[in-house]
This record gives structure tokens, sequence and C-alpha cells, in this order.
């Protein structure tokens, strides 16, 4: 299947960099390698289905079991899994406080005043392609 996947990618490639006649050629070995790649895939996929999916009579297949039949198996498993989840891992102490970075140095003194702000914002233009933190002009007038 990877060398399928792989003639489909060049196909691809050659159709792309073709001129004149020689693109049809390409875009037609491109799609007859695309059906094929198509076909192996499906077939695998069917082929997994088939064996993985069910017994004879339709019915799935349990995928965890034990030697003590399919009750013994989901009580394990309710076992197994109430130990998980209820809480023993977890320690008693709290958790360590988060610090906050301080804030002293702009209380008193902001990096920008409200005029100087009012004045860029003044001075920008509509439709313009947004900056390196990805926000448009049209986003932050209305604030």
């Amino acid at each position: 299947m990877t060398s399928a996947f792989q003639y489909r990618e060049d196909c691809y490639r050659k159709w792309r960099k073709a001129y004149e006649f020689y693109k049809i050629r390409y875009w037609i070995e491109h799609q007859q390698a695309r059906a094929t790649l198509r076909r192996l895939i499906s077939q695998r996929l069917k082929r997994f289905d088939a064996s993985a999916a069910s017994n004879e009579d339709g019915r799935v297949k349990p995928i965890f079991t034990t030697p003590s039949g399919p009750q013994d198996a989901s009580n394990t498993m309710a076992q197994r899994l109430q130990h998980t989840f209820n809480g023993d891992i977890r320690s008693d102490s709290p958790p360590p406080p988060i610090v906050l970075p301080s804030l002293a140095p702009f209380v008193n003194d902001p990096p920008f005043t409200i005029d100087s702000i009012n004045t860029v914002m003044n001075i920008l233009l509509f439709r313009k392609a947004p900056g390196v933190d990805h926000l448009r002009f049209e986003t932050l007038r209305p604030l």
C-alpha cells in the first residue's frame, strides 16, 4: 500500500509540473493511481472489519476476557476502573500556590497613556492585515 501511495504522489507531482499534452497524460495516470490506492484501502478495511468485528453469528467478540468467563472479566474491569478513579492516588496536601508575576512596576507608571492610545487608534486604517498578534484594527476599534 505504501508503494501505491508513493506512486500516486509521484503522478500528482508530474502532473503539476507538466506542460501541454503531457498534463493530460499525467492527470490520467494520477486518477488511475488514486483509484488503485482507494481500492487497496477499502479491501484492507473490509478485511479488518470482517476479522475483528464479530463472530459467525454476528455478535461482537469480547475483547477483554478471563478463563472464568465474561462476568468475571467485567467484574475485574470494574474493580480496576474503581481503583483507578477513586482518588487514592491524590495526596491530601493542597497543591502549591500559584505565583503570579508582580505588576508593581506598572501600578504607578503605566507604559501607555489613554491619549497616546487614542492617537494611534485614530491614525490606523481599516481593512489592513493583522500584525504579529493576529488582531485586526476592526476588532480593537470598539474597545
